[in-house]
């Protein structure tokens, strides 16, 4: 009975913990090459100072481990708007059924 238990458990459990399209190692190399396509911005730090810049992706890598996709994203759009530049923006791959995006509104049926 109490092996019944535990594998009727164990999906419920596995269900719960959230899937992550990258690993936080992934997260920091796309970082890396985030932060390398700033500085290569002809004109990166006319609005927000480099340090400014460096101390938010400094924050970022060391948080990375604790955050979930869709937040990890959000904070790398931020790096790129602190460029103040119209012409800048993040695109990323999406592979199939990556939970990047969290919908913020219900629409008047009650979905998501």
């Amino acid at each position: 009975m109490r092996r019944l238990i535990v594998f009727t458990l164990a999906p419920l459990l596995l269900a719960a913990v959230p899937v992550r399209a990258l690993t936080p190692e992934q997260w920091r190399e796309d970082l890396v090459t985030l932060r390398a396509a700033i500085a290569a911005h002809p004109d990166p730090f006319r609005k927000t100072s480099k340090a400014a810049i460096d101390q938010a992706a400094d924050a970022l890598a060391a948080e990375l481990s604790t955050l979930q996709d869709y937040q990890a994203v959000a904070r790398m759009a931020g790096l790129v708007a602190m460029l103040g530049d119209g012409h800048s923006r993040l695109r990323l791959p999406m592979a199939q059924g990556a939970d990047l995006f969290r919908p913020s509104y219900r629409d008047s049926s009650g979905e998501d």
